[in-house]
Protein backbone atom coordinates (compact mmCIF):
# COMPACT_ATOMS: atom_id res chain seq x y z
CA UNK A 1 0.00 0.00 0.00
CA UNK A 2 1.38 3.79 -0.67
CA UNK A 3 1.21 5.25 2.62
CA UNK A 4 0.69 8.76 0.92
CA UNK A 5 -0.18 11.30 3.87
CA UNK A 6 1.15 8.86 6.86
CA UNK A 7 3.38 6.82 8.53
CA UNK A 8 2.39 3.48 8.48
CA UNK A 9 5.33 1.96 10.75
CA UNK A 10 3.40 4.60 13.28
CA UNK A 11 -0.16 3.15 12.42
CA UNK A 12 1.25 -0.39 12.93
CA UNK A 13 2.62 0.55 16.36
CA UNK A 14 -0.64 1.66 17.31
CA UNK A 15 -2.98 -1.28 16.18
CA UNK A 16 -0.25 -4.11 17.68
CA UNK A 17 -0.21 -1.70 21.18
CA UNK A 18 -4.08 -1.42 21.21
CA UNK A 19 -6.01 -3.86 19.15
CA UNK A 20 -7.52 -3.86 16.00
CA UNK A 21 -11.12 -3.70 17.22
CA UNK A 22 -9.78 -1.00 20.42
CA UNK A 23 -8.23 1.40 17.64
CA UNK A 24 -10.83 3.05 15.79
CA UNK A 25 -10.25 5.22 12.07
CA UNK A 26 -10.73 8.52 13.69
CA UNK A 27 -7.95 7.42 16.47
CA UNK A 28 -5.67 6.96 13.62
CA UNK A 29 -6.48 9.93 12.02
CA UNK A 30 -6.19 11.79 14.72
CA UNK A 31 -2.76 10.44 15.66
CA UNK A 32 -1.39 10.75 12.67
CA UNK A 33 -2.53 14.35 12.45
CA UNK A 34 -4.37 14.33 9.17
CA UNK A 35 -8.88 14.37 8.22
CA UNK A 36 -10.34 10.66 8.54
CA UNK A 37 -10.81 11.82 4.47
CA UNK A 38 -7.18 11.84 3.90
CA UNK A 39 -7.12 8.66 5.78
CA UNK A 40 -10.06 6.70 3.59
CA UNK A 41 -8.56 8.51 0.69
CA UNK A 42 -5.89 5.50 0.66
CA UNK A 43 -7.78 2.65 2.11
CA UNK A 44 -11.45 1.92 1.79
CA UNK A 45 -11.99 -0.14 5.07
CA UNK A 46 -9.90 -0.44 8.66
CA UNK A 47 -9.50 -4.06 7.40
CA UNK A 48 -7.71 -3.08 4.32
CA UNK A 49 -5.17 -1.10 6.78
CA UNK A 50 -4.71 -4.01 9.03
CA UNK A 51 -3.73 -5.90 5.52
CA UNK A 52 -1.48 -3.35 5.10
CA UNK A 53 -0.11 -3.48 7.76
CA UNK A 54 0.44 -6.77 8.52
CA UNK A 55 1.41 -7.48 4.94
CA UNK A 56 4.39 -5.07 5.24
CA UNK A 57 5.56 -6.66 8.05
CA UNK A 58 5.62 -9.77 5.97
CA UNK A 59 7.32 -8.36 2.84
CA UNK A 60 9.80 -7.01 5.27
CA UNK A 61 10.62 -10.52 6.86
CA UNK A 62 10.92 -12.14 3.41
CA UNK A 63 13.07 -9.76 1.82
CA UNK A 64 15.29 -9.96 5.66
CA UNK A 65 15.59 -13.59 4.91
CA UNK A 66 16.52 -13.12 1.05
CA UNK A 67 20.17 -11.21 2.17
CA UNK A 68 20.43 -13.40 5.47
CA UNK A 69 20.30 -16.54 3.19
CA UNK A 70 22.63 -14.55 0.55
CA UNK A 71 25.06 -13.26 3.29
CA UNK A 72 25.47 -16.22 5.85
CA UNK A 73 27.35 -19.07 5.36
CA UNK A 74 26.34 -22.82 6.82
CA UNK A 75 23.34 -24.22 7.15
CA UNK A 76 23.12 -24.46 11.15
CA UNK A 77 23.77 -20.31 11.08
CA UNK A 78 21.09 -19.65 8.43
CA UNK A 79 19.05 -21.85 10.57
CA UNK A 80 19.83 -19.72 13.81
CA UNK A 81 19.92 -16.75 11.88
CA UNK A 82 15.90 -17.20 10.63
CA UNK A 83 14.53 -18.02 13.97
CA UNK A 84 16.59 -14.52 15.06
CA UNK A 85 14.94 -12.46 12.49
CA UNK A 86 11.76 -13.97 13.22
CA UNK A 87 11.81 -13.58 16.72
CA UNK A 88 13.17 -9.62 15.64
CA UNK A 89 10.13 -9.23 12.92
CA UNK A 90 7.66 -10.03 15.72
CA UNK A 91 8.91 -8.30 18.83
CA UNK A 92 5.88 -5.10 18.54
CA UNK A 93 2.90 -7.60 18.03
CA UNK A 94 1.07 -7.82 21.55
CA UNK A 95 -1.37 -11.17 22.43
CA UNK A 96 -4.05 -8.08 22.48
CA UNK A 97 -3.25 -7.31 18.77
CA UNK A 98 -3.21 -11.28 17.73
CA UNK A 99 -6.71 -11.80 20.13
CA UNK A 100 -8.46 -9.08 18.39
CA UNK A 101 -7.72 -9.72 14.66
CA UNK A 102 -8.77 -13.61 15.39
CA UNK A 103 -12.10 -12.14 16.52
CA UNK A 104 -12.65 -9.32 14.63
CA UNK A 105 -10.98 -10.86 10.95
CA UNK A 106 -10.58 -14.48 11.44
CA UNK A 107 -10.15 -15.00 7.86
CA UNK A 108 -7.09 -12.10 7.20
CA UNK A 109 -5.60 -14.02 10.96
CA UNK A 110 -5.93 -16.86 9.00
CA UNK A 111 -4.40 -16.02 5.47
CA UNK A 112 -1.05 -13.85 7.24
CA UNK A 113 -0.55 -17.22 8.80
CA UNK A 114 -0.54 -19.09 6.17
CA UNK A 115 1.79 -16.74 4.55
CA UNK A 116 4.21 -17.12 7.07
CA UNK A 117 4.20 -20.58 7.51
CA UNK A 118 4.28 -21.49 3.52
CA UNK A 119 7.48 -19.09 3.25
CA UNK A 120 8.86 -20.49 5.80
CA UNK A 121 8.44 -24.17 5.16
CA UNK A 122 10.31 -23.24 1.74
CA UNK A 123 13.22 -21.24 3.49
CA UNK A 124 14.01 -24.17 5.97
CA UNK A 125 13.81 -26.95 3.29
CA UNK A 126 16.30 -25.25 1.46
CA UNK A 127 18.17 -24.85 4.48
CA UNK A 128 18.29 -28.33 4.69
CA UNK A 129 18.93 -29.56 1.33
CA UNK A 130 22.27 -27.76 1.93
CA UNK A 131 22.64 -29.07 5.18
CA UNK A 132 22.26 -32.48 3.92
CA UNK A 133 24.60 -31.87 1.22
CA UNK A 134 27.43 -30.32 3.90
CA UNK A 135 26.97 -33.64 5.82
CA UNK A 136 25.72 -31.62 9.22
CA UNK A 137 21.70 -32.55 8.77
CA UNK A 138 19.93 -36.49 8.48
CA UNK A 139 18.22 -36.61 5.70
CA UNK A 140 15.27 -38.99 6.96
CA UNK A 141 14.26 -35.39 8.76
CA UNK A 142 14.25 -33.99 5.30
CA UNK A 143 9.74 -33.33 4.36
CA UNK A 144 8.91 -33.19 8.41
CA UNK A 145 11.78 -30.80 10.17
CA UNK A 146 9.92 -27.43 8.15
CA UNK A 147 6.86 -28.60 8.75
CA UNK A 148 8.46 -29.04 12.67
CA UNK A 149 10.01 -24.97 12.70
CA UNK A 150 6.66 -23.77 10.92
CA UNK A 151 4.59 -25.39 13.39
CA UNK A 152 6.52 -24.00 16.35
CA UNK A 153 6.99 -20.39 15.65
CA UNK A 154 3.49 -19.42 14.91
CA UNK A 155 1.86 -22.28 17.22
CA UNK A 156 -1.28 -21.20 19.40
CA UNK A 157 -2.60 -19.03 17.00
CA UNK A 158 -0.07 -16.63 17.90
CA UNK A 159 3.10 -14.66 16.15
CA UNK A 160 4.02 -13.63 20.08
CA UNK A 161 7.55 -15.63 20.87
CA UNK A 162 8.49 -14.12 24.08
CA UNK A 163 5.35 -15.82 26.23
CA UNK A 164 6.33 -19.02 24.68
CA UNK A 165 9.63 -18.95 25.37
CA UNK A 166 10.33 -16.29 28.04
CA UNK A 167 11.95 -19.30 30.42
CA UNK A 168 13.84 -20.84 28.00
CA UNK A 169 17.25 -18.78 26.82
CA UNK A 170 17.23 -18.18 22.94
CA UNK A 171 20.79 -20.56 22.16
CA UNK A 172 19.45 -23.38 24.42
CA UNK A 173 15.49 -23.75 22.78
CA UNK A 174 17.56 -23.83 19.33
CA UNK A 175 20.01 -25.98 20.33
CA UNK A 176 17.31 -28.26 21.28
CA UNK A 177 15.68 -27.90 18.35
CA UNK A 178 18.63 -28.29 16.10
CA UNK A 179 20.63 -31.14 17.69
CA UNK A 180 17.75 -34.06 17.07
CA UNK A 181 18.00 -33.73 13.17
CA UNK A 182 22.01 -33.45 13.21
CA UNK A 183 24.64 -35.95 12.03
CA UNK A 184 27.47 -36.30 14.45
CA UNK A 185 29.16 -33.76 12.58
CA UNK A 186 26.76 -31.67 12.48
CA UNK A 187 26.44 -31.72 16.32
CA UNK A 188 30.01 -30.65 16.30
CA UNK A 189 29.43 -28.00 14.16
CA UNK A 190 26.19 -26.85 15.98
CA UNK A 191 28.35 -27.13 19.22
CA UNK A 192 31.00 -24.76 18.27
CA UNK A 193 28.39 -22.08 16.59
CA UNK A 194 26.46 -22.26 19.66
CA UNK A 195 29.51 -21.55 21.75
CA UNK A 196 30.20 -18.94 19.59
CA UNK A 197 27.31 -17.56 20.06
CA UNK A 198 27.42 -16.96 23.73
Amino acid sequence: MQSKGFDLNHIKKMFYKYGVKNLTMDDVAHELGISKKTLYQQVKTKNDLVFAVLNDDFEKFKKDVGKMVTSTAGAIPRLYELYRLFQESTKFITPVFVFSLSKTNPELASDIRKKYHNFIIDVVSDIMDAGQKDGDFIAAFKEDFPRLVAGYILQSGTWHLEERGENIEFNSAFYLQIGGICTEEGKKTLDRFIKKSH
